[in-house]
């Protein structure tokens, strides 16, 4: 039960970072080709990334950050809402669960799944 809830968290906030990558990929005018090139990895893994078919890892963001010219909270969904908090966090894993329990919040309890009620 508790696998199950997290691996949904997981997938939503990998979802939301695609978006989010995508988008600032695109108003930067650049190709996953290109974006992948600056980051050392390949075009598909941008586009994995994108889709949230791949979990993005810590030191990933970082170099996204850089290579968009933005700030890591620009790409990690719903950090703008942690504020200060997202220090107090001990690992990526209690970021990201927090991150996404803030989305899951929004949707309907019927949607959700029986484990995640």
């Amino acid at each position: 039960m508790r696998v199950n809830y997290v691996k949904n968290l997981s997938a939503i906030v990998n979802r939301s970072f695609g978006q989010k990558l995508s988008r600032i990929r695109g108003l930067r005018d650049l190709t996953q080709a290109e974006l992948g090139s600056r980051i050392g990895v390949s075009r598909t893994t941008i586009a994995n990334l994108e889709i949230g078919k791949q979990n993005v890892q810590l030191h990933q963001v970082f170099a996204l950050a850089r290579a968009l010219n933005t700030q890591v909270q620009d790409l990690i969904p719903g950090s703008q809402d942690l504020g200060s908090d997202l220090d107090v966090f001990r690992n990526k894993d209690q970021m990201f669960i927090a991150i996404a329990k803030r989305h899951l919040s929004s949707v309907p309890k019927g949607k959700r799944g029986k484990e995640n009620e």
